[in-house]
């Protein structure tokens, strides 16, 4: 009875595992193949139109929009929601040529909000656009981002999903290389799976791209922590999918403060697990209904928890069947079972690591990294007892700690 239980207990985990070792194998046999052609440009006279949240980015908005402008084609507008700043945000975006928004609501914070209140400006300003493109203002855009996400959208008027990694500063410690490295994980091999496998990938919160009467019908108004993932559910739910877009590259990069990089982290995390909790029954049992290989692959990439937790999971898994069978109290299988979905996992990330990742993680850091990843346990701890649901602003280098509920940009790392 009690290796029967110890099964029932791990069936969930060892699912989710073959899940990320399958997305782990097809993205790097995508990776390792020649490089997908990109889409072909659109109808030249297709209108477009480029929307930027922004709160308090006066320090780093102009490089943003520096790779935005030269991109425009002739019926494209770049647009910035200056949303409740109290810095020189709006100045800096309308001399870099961009048109602004300035919006001030004290209750209603986030960058939700921020969009729908951007998107409705627009269509009263010009009228509805063909395409809508949403980045961030702390990035940086590939150089043909812009044709690329909005040629995608256009082509399977569905949503359009650049490859959105946030790198380490130069000469970061182990945390952020690891951060960094998980990052390319998740956001670049994963959904190049998922894009081999046929399954539609999440959003990941900046390098986007919508069919304008898929954008305006969503809901975007809201506080929702991980907004972006949050709206990739819905897309999904209603047929469609975002596709993958990796010749768009956008770019970000990691604060520098340790607080800010804890905060950061823990909103990531608690939106990333409040996710899995509301909509990964719902994803599934939809897609039981339909009948849909697709969908189902989306739910269950869906329910994959963050890495930590999930090695922490398959490893506490394999310590507690291991005892039972040591003790007599259950058969090999359950240990062995647990033992080598962790080993298989463990495995698969080396032979990234080895294969993309090497630049950003040394060979000695490796030893290291477990004490990385433990430390991040209390940020579940916390969850159990107090999830996170507000926004809180992450300060960019230089800046201090204002301490102010805030919006910044979501995601979720691994």
């Amino acid at each position: 009875m009690i290796e029967v239980l110890l099964l029932v207990v791990a069936f969930p985990l060892l699912v989710l595992a073959a899940v990320y070792a399958l997305e782990l194998v097809a993205g790097c046999l995508s990776l390792l193949r020649r490089a997908p052609a990109a889409p072909a440009a659109g109808t030249p006279t297709l209108t477009g139109a480029i929307l930027v949240p922004a709160h308090n980015e006066a320090g780093g908005i102009g490089a943003t929009l520096d790779t935005l402008m030269p991109q425009l084609g002739p019926d494209d507008r770049l647009f910035v929601v200056a949303d409740n700043c109290t810095d020189r945000t709006a100045l800096v975006a309308a001399q870099a040529g961009a048109t602004v928004f300035e919006r001030s609501d004290p209750v209603r914070r986030g960058k939700g909000y921020a969009l729908a209140y951007g998107l409705e400006q627009i269509e009263q300003l010009c009228g509805r656009p063909d395409v809508v493109l949403l980045f961030d203002a702390d990035c940086t855009a590939s150089d043909d981002a812009v044709r690329v996400l909005k040629a995608a959208a256009v082509a399977h008027q569905r949503p359009a999903q650049a490859c959105y990694l946030i790198r380490a500063p130069q000469g970061a410690g182990l945390n952020l290389r690891v951060a960094d490295f998980a990052f390319y994980v998740k956001n670049r091999v994963r959904c190049l799976g998922l894009r081999l496998l046929g399954a539609p990938v999440p959003l990941l919160g900046s390098g986007m791209a919508f069919p304008s009467r898929d954008i305006y019908g969503a809901s975007l108004a809201s506080g929702e922590i991980v907004e972006d993932m949050k709206l990739g559910v819905d897309f999904a739910l209603a047929g469609k999918g975002a596709v993958y877009c990796p010749q768009a590259l956008v770019l970000s990069e990691f604060p520098t403060s340790d607080e800010a990089i804890a905060r950061q982290r823990e909103r990531w995390e608690h939106g990333h697990l409040g996710i899995i909790r509301r909509f990964v029954p719902s994803v599934l049992g939809t897609a039981l209904r339909r009948l849909s290989p697709s969908l189902l692959l989306f739910g269950l990439d869906l329910a994959v928890p963050p890495l930590t937790l999930l090695l922490g999971l398959l490893g506490a898994a394999t310590a507690l069947a291991s005892l039972a069978w040591a003790l007599g109290a259950a058969g090999a299988l359950p240990a062995l079972l647990c033992a080598s979905a962790l080993g298989t996992i463990l495995l698969l990330l080396a032979l990234c690591w080895q294969a993309f990742g090497r630049p950003g993680i040394r060979g000695g850091d490796i030893l290291r990294a477990p004490l990385v990843l433990l430390r991040k346990f209390d940020i579940y701890r916390r969850y159990l007892r107090k999830p996170q649901q507000q926004w809180i602003r992450t300060e960019r280098a230089g800046e201090a700690a204002e301490g102010a509920v805030r919006s910044t940009r979501p995601g979720a790392p691994d």
